[in-house]
């Protein structure tokens, strides 16, 4: 009975605390570029919009929840089983929450910003050329920074910020399947590493450990980000698709952080290469 009471009570001390916890979230999961590529002089520009599922625990007005941000895609095959890439993704994020019922609410805003370039290898995985495999590596560089509010009524003052540079490399295996004419789906499997740096911060230690970004400082941090994306073919207009995907981010090693683990995206893409090298009478 004293167990069963013991485990009760921390139950409640963690429930307590999650809820009045704001949490600062070191990292937002991007929409992913699976390029769709089949043969060598294929391209792709794709543009997306995307965002994520925010904290449920906002509870100003001036301080809801919002997640906006923008991913740009690029690829071309420059053989039958090679491909280049470049990604820049953008996010414009905000959460709130009251860490203690003594405390003015508080305010986080995010700004993060990141370009990769990618190298890969592409095949076809039966005679058909229904199904394709892809493995691509991808180096990037960016920045991450947020700044922490008092919120008081309409009005909100500045207190803390933390910024960083990252590094960041991917390994990202991908399967591409075509259903049909019009409609193909992908599942990609993306490991990311990732290294902040030249970190400034005005929190102190204790905050720092609070807020779980005292292992910033410690090297790498690693993710799992799992995808699926399905694509839509114009049957009028060949050279044009909409892209929808869902994606996620799992953290992977013993650093423990806070990261967004929910990314939503669509958008359109076109292989702009082969549109431009279409013969005249196809383009009429």
């Amino acid at each position: 009975m004293k167990f069963i009471f013991t485990i009760s009570f921390f139950l409640l001390l963690s429930i307590l605390f999650l809820s009045c916890y704001t949490p600062r979230y070191v990292y937002s999961p991007p929409a992913q570029n699976v390029a769709t590529l089949t043969q060598k002089g294929d391209s792709r520009l794709a543009i997306l919009y995307s965002t994520n599922a925010g904290s449920n625990n906002e509870i100003v007005e001036i301080g809801k929840a919002t997640s906006n941000g923008l991913d740009v895609h690029s690829a071309y095959a420059i053989s039958n089983h090679v491909i280049t890439q470049f990604n820049f993704f953008y996010r414009n994020e905000q959460n709130s929450n009251r860490d203690n019922s003594n405390s003015l609410p508080e305010l986080i805003r995010y700004k993060r910003n990141l370009a990769e370039m990618a190298l890969g290898y592409f095949t076809p995985v039966n005679a058909g050329q229904k199904s394709f495999f892809y493995l691509m590596g991808s180096t990037g560089l960016g920045n991450f920074r947020f700044k922490d509010y008092d919120v008081n009524g309409n009005s909100v003052s500045p207190k803390y910020f933390h910024e960083a540079s990252i590094f960041k490399l991917s390994i990202q295996p991908a399967l591409l399947f075509k259903l049909r004419k019009q409609f193909s789906i992908a599942f990609a499997s993306k490991i990311s590493f990732i290294d902040y740096r030249n970190i400034k911060t005005n929190y102190n230690e204790q905050q720092l450990d609070l807020y779980k970004l005292k292992d910033l400082e410690k090297g790498w941090i690693s993710f799992w980000e799992p995808a699926l994306l399905v694509n839509y073919h114009f049957k009028k207009l060949p050279y044009l698709q909409l892209e929808g995907q869902l994606g996620a981010a799992f953290l992977l090693n013993s650093k423990f952080v806070d990261a967004r683990t929910i990314n939503v995206s669509i958008g359109v893409a076109a292989d702009i290469a082969s549109w431009v090298k279409r013969k005249p009478e196809q383009k009429k």
